[in-house]
């Protein structure tokens, strides 16, 4: 079997000291493989957010180790760090908030497309509208800034900007939780098509656990900073093992699988 694409292993993070000193994940250890979905779920204040904030090294940890690709995460710096993180990128749950209101969409996807991707002004526009027919947007938007799209194509502009590094990995933290309900499972059934024709893997981060029924392949539940379970979809939504587990289950109105 192969190895997988990310290992988490160990992994500890506090914030704070003394008597406000606050343990915002207590040993945890994860695996995603390439070309799967696995979804975190947890209540707020689990320690979604903070591990997934470690994976991408936008903070660092007090211990623990961090394995992308073969490569020990931690010990990359500089360019080698910046080289790593074309490989894995975030798609975040404000499509608004995480795009800059002053960039019309063609800078949105050109920039990541120089830095990552090398690319030349030359070619520019045309991977642009790749990317945007990759998404599903008309290349008619580019001339626009966010403020003038509405959630959906904000959100798939947001997915673009992440797609143009050309990465193995998206963390993709609650991506359709601000979306009108119209509008989610568009999305989700866009990230699907996209993962299978690019092999991706998604790291997706929730509390819905009816749209990660829908997407995931494995699930890992956190609580209090652990992972307190992991399993197969269908082994955790039929013999949940945890009072956490069971509990995000019972709150969630059931949702049909993706197709």
């Amino acid at each position: 079997m192969s190895a997988p694409l990310l290992a988490v292993s160990g992994l500890v993070k506090a914030f704070g000291a003394g008597s406000r000193r606050v343990v915002a994940l207590d040993g945890v250890d994860l695996e995603i493989n390439a070309g799967e979905t696995l979804a975190l779920v947890g209540p707020s204040g689990s320690g979604k957010t903070t591990l997934a904030r470690l994976i991408l090294r936008l903070i660092e940890p007090d211990g623990g180790r961090i394995v992308f690709a073969g490569t020990d995460l931690l010990s990359c710096r500089g360019e080698a760090l910046r080289r790593m993180r074309a490989r894995f990128q975030m798609v975040f749950q404000d499509p608004l908030s995480a795009l800059n209101p002053l960039a019309a969409v063609q800078r949105l996807l050109a920039d990541p497309l120089r830095i990552h991707g090398g690319k030349t002004t030359a070619t520019i526009d045309a991977d642009v509208a790749s990317l945007l027919e990759l998404v599903r947007l008309s290349p008619e938007l580019a001339g626009r800034h966010p403020h003038e799209l509405s959630g959906g194509q904000r959100q798939r502009v947001n997915i673009a900007r992440a797609l143009a590094s050309g990465p193995e990995l998206l963390v993709l933290d609650e991506p359709v939780s601000a979306l009108d309900i119209s509008v989610r499972a568009q999305i989700l059934n866009l990230l699907r098509d996209i993962q299978r024709s690019r092999g991706l893997a998604y790291l997706f981060i929730s509390h819905d656990m009816a749209v990660v029924r829908a997407v995931a392949d494995r699930v890992a539940v956190m609580d209090h900073g652990r992972i307190v379970e992991q399993g197969s979809v269908e082994a955790v939504f039929t013999q949940p093992a945890h009072d956490q587990t069971r509990a995000l289950i019972a709150a969630t109105p059931r949702l049909r699988r993706a197709g």
